[in-house]
C-alpha cells in the first residue's frame, strides 16, 4: 500500500483528498505545518508528498527545501491555488503542479503518474533529524 503525506493547513481540504485517496488502496497522512510533516516522515515511509504552499510558518517552500535535500526520492506535487506556472516559480524541481481549481480528477492522474514514475526507481528515504 502506498502512503501519501498530505502537507495542507485546511483540515477541510486534507478530509475531501483523504476522501478520494483512501479508496484508491491509499494510505493517506496529514500535516497541517511543516513541523508535523517533518514528524510524520520520521516516523513513516513516505511515497508522495501532495504539498500546499502557503501553509503557514515555516511555509511549503521550506519544508520542500527539506525534502529535496534530505528526502529526494519522495515525488512532491505541489497543491496550491496560484497558477501552475506561479508554482513552477515558486518551486522549480517538483514533480508535478496542481492548481486546486483543476479538480480531483486531474490530482489522482497526476498523482498516479508520479507514483508509476517512481515505481521502478529504489526506495531511498533518508531521515536526518
Amino acid at each position: 500500500m502506498r502512503t501519501i503525506l498530505i502537507v495542507e493547513d485546511e483540515a477541510r481540504i486534507r478530509r475531501i483528498y483523504r476522501r478520494f485517496l483512501e479508496p484508491r488502496g491509499f494510505r493517506v497522512l496529514e500535516a497541517g505545518n511543516v513541523v508535523d510533516a517533518r514528524e510524520q516522515m520520521k516516523l513513516d515511509r513516505i511515497d508522495l508528498v501532495l504539498l500546499d504552499i502557503n501553509i503557514g510558518e515555516p511555509n511549503g517552500d521550506t519544508l520542500y527545501e527539506v525534502l529535496s535535500c534530505f528526502h529526494s526520492m519522495i515525488p512532491v506535487i505541489v497543491a496550491s491555488v496560484y497558477p501552475v506556472d506561479d508554482q513552477r516559480r515558486l518551486l522549480e524541481a517538483a514533480t508535478d503542479y496542481f492548481d486546486k481549481s483543476e479538480g480531483i480528477d486531474v490530482l489522482l492522474h497526476k498523482i498516479d503518474r508520479a507514483l508509476y514514475q517512481t515505481q521502478y526507481k529504489p526506495h531511498k528515504q533518508e531521515v536526518k533529524s
